[in-house]
């Protein structure tokens, strides 16, 4: 009879422990996902205003990209069809204001810029192509990993894709 006892008071003692723990796990994955979520507004937020600012400027009817460079300056990238349906670049600074309107079929292709970074830089991981101004030129700039992990970037002319700068192990 007291083992029978001891085995029921095991078992709740089990099942509380269980619940706590998935309680406390369920509490720390909420937790993270918020977190991310808050993270993740500051950039949403200058994707809807840069959005905004290249729909009132230049008549983008979409975005279909949207890009972020932050070596010298910051500035942000909308890319979509404008009211006659031609593919453009509308770069922007940090605070919205228009610096530049590009056809995308202007300039070498972002894949193109990629593939180079890849083959000539021998990047290890890229992690970002877009497209910005550099002294006064529209560019891509590349940012990316090399082989020993050490950040480099690499600012290409866009209509070229001319190397403008390297700079590398950051």
């Amino acid at each position: 009879m007291r083992i029978m006892q001891a085995e029921t008071l095991r078992k709740q003692r089990d099942r509380k422990l269980l619940k706590s723990i998935s309680i406390v796990v369920l509490v720390i994955i909420i937790g993270l996902i918020i977190m991310l979520f808050i993270a993740q507004r500051p950039m949403r937020q200058a994707r809807v205003q840069s959005f905004n600012t290249a729909q009132k400027t230049e008549g983008i009817k979409r975005a279909n990209s949207f890009y972020m460079s932050d070596l010298n300056h910051t500035y942000y990238t909308i890319g979509g069809p404008n009211k006659r349906d031609k593919k453009m670049y509308v770069i922007m600074n940090k605070h919205h204001k228009l610096v530049r309107t590009v056809s995308i079929n202007s300039g070498v292709s972002r894949s193109a810029i990629m593939n180079r970074v890849r083959v000539q830089d021998h990047a290890r991981k890229i992690i970002s192509v877009a497209p910005a101004i550099f002294n006064g030129k529209t560019v891509w700039i590349a940012s990316y990993e090399n082989h020993n992990k050490q950040l480099c970037y690499h600012t290409f002319k866009y209509s070229t894709g001319k190397s403008l700068q390297l700079i590398t192990n950051v």
